[in-house]
């Protein structure tokens, strides 16, 4: 049985890393040196009787070390009962490879002396590996229409051009992350609710650069996302009936409209729940309403009362 892997790209143990939706969420990479540790050990084992050299035996026991060290600085993987019997075969191996007696036995056959500790502390570091692995909880997620877990699990963001991200506020951002982590692991109401959430963070500015005034309520409240619809598409039959320029007003409106009425509203509900394809589409409808309104927002026109510097001095801009 040989394993050919080439140092440059040898695996030596899994390695987890932290994922941006979560605290506690990790993708584990490098799996493949869980085969490569079995390799070994079956390797080991095998070679560990009279009919092999101490040299061959030698050689394996120190690749061997340097992955169980490995295993050893983990703390992610659970696998701490197999981290005793590991700290006891690195014993036994570093007894047999750095002994006074080794360079004089390099080419003898073995003995006893060399491959018994080994052999005793390889069968329990092989038992306690493999009761670990059968007990540990490992999960695996899908793509979602197309979306890679990758994009949705740390980056979800990136479902937008780097010219539309430009436009939205870091808050903005970790509620499209969100969705995307939402609709990653199967919470598809959180997901609808970070979604439009992050499109009415959006739509306030947008509802500012038409109208010229603050997106607030009389009390001082934020406006919801029905009110700012009300309010643009009211603007867009303005425009239209003076025969002026309308922008992108007339694709932002339906897009807006379409969210509002079909999930916003009944998201905002307890009783409310949305299911995978709707949690989809949702984020969908979000991603073209800001694509369109940035991309608005960068063409300009007649119809922004106010120009995009002059929003700086308002309470909500991107």
């Amino acid at each position: 049985m040989a394993l050919r892997t080439s140092a440059a790209r040898q695996h030596l143990w899994p390695k987890a890393i932290k994922q941006g939706c979560g605290s506690s969420v990790y993708r584990v990479d490098q799996v493949y040196a869980l085969y490569n540790l079995g390799g070994r050990l079956f390797l080991l084992s095998d070679r560990l009787d009279d009919k092999h050299q101490l040299r061959h035996v030698a050689q394996l026991c120190i690749t061997l070390k340097t992955m169980l060290s490995e295993l050893l600085l983990d703390e992610i993987l659970p696998v701490e009962r197999c981290k005793d019997s590991a700290e006891r075969l690195l014993k036994a191996i570093r007894e047999m490879t750095t002994g006074p007696e080794l360079k004089a036995n390099w080419g003898k056959p073995l003995n006893p002396y060399f491959f018994g500790p080994i052999r005793d502390a390889l069968n329990e570091f092989q038992v306690d590996l493999a009761n670990e692995l059968e007990k540990m909880p490992l999960y695996y997620t899908t793509e979602k229409r197309g979306y890679s877990v990758n994009v949705l699990v740390n980056q979800a963001e990136k479902v937008l051009s780097s010219a539309e991200i430009e436009y939205l506020s870091r808050l903005t951002i970790n509620d499209i992350r969100e969705a995307g982590g939402c609709l990653m692991f199967d919470r598809f109401t959180a997901a609808g609710f970070h979604a439009t959430r992050a499109v009415e963070a959006v739509a306030r500015p947008y509802y500012t650069l038409v109208s010229g005034k603050e997106p607030l309520n009389r009390k001082g409240q934020a406006l919801n996302l029905g009110t700012l619809v009300d309010y643009l598409q009211s603007r867009l039959i303005e425009l239209k009936t003076a025969k002026q320029s309308t922008g992108l007003l007339g694709v932002v409106v339906p897009s807006l409209d379409r969210i509002r009425e079909i999930y916003r509203n009944p998201i905002m509900h307890p009783e409310m729940t949305l299911q995978e394809d709707d949690a989809i589409d949702v984020f969908d409808l979000v991603k073209s309403a800001i694509t369109h309104m940035t991309k608005d927002v960068r063409n300009g026109g007649a119809h922004f009362k106010i120009s995009l510097a002059e929003l700086s001095a308002f309470r909500f801009g991107f």
